[in-house]
């Protein structure tokens, strides 16, 4: 039934459900599996009135440099420990927008289903830009998988040997 899923993770505790959900589908379905992370773009500082120089934005320039680096590092650990479990996995790092990324990617790899981290957010904070599930379940094509994970976050954090 899936040939090409697409897991969309954030780099946080939350992440471990959405794979254990991912995993289990490839695995069933012997699907290819994308793991993507996208990286915002960062804001301009609002500081107060802050001139903005040469110097700030490579300042920022060398943070977003180090983020994108850490979230490959990341990812290719993650990918590294589903090949180990026999799983055919790519990787994909975007710069952006994470909604635009999200819906962009699955598009480009022919996502079947995407799986993601709903923190359960209300409408409120839906509309406030708190939640990234929202408008993408609004803007994909694929199906979308929501993994509840607020819990098992808070469950990690607060535990963070796992026992």
């Amino acid at each position: 039934m899936y040939h090409c899923l697409l897991a969309a993770l954030e780099q946080s505790p939350v992440d471990d459900a959405v794979l254990d959900h991912a995993r289990e589908l490839a695995r069933l379905s012997g699907a290819r599996l994308v793991l993507l992370h996208a990286c915002p773009v960062p804001a301009v500082p609002l500081a107060g009135i802050e001139e903005w120089t040469l110097e700030s934005g490579e300042r920022i320039a060398l943070r977003q440099d180090e983020a994108m680096k850490q979230a490959r590092r990341y990812l290719e650990a993650k990918a590294q420990d589903l090949e180990s479990q026999g799983l055919s996995v790519e990787v994909e790092l975007a710069l952006g927008d994470p909604v635009s990324q999200i819906v962009r990617t699955a598009k480009e790899k022919g996502a079947d289903i995407i799986v993601m981290g709903s923190h359960a957010h209300t409408i409120l904070g839906a509309l406030f830009g708190l939640s990234t599930s929202f408008p993408v379940r609004r803007l994909a094509e694929a199906p979308i998988l929501l993994v509840r994970t607020e819990r098992q976050a808070s469950v990690s954090e607060s535990n963070p040997s796992g026992s």
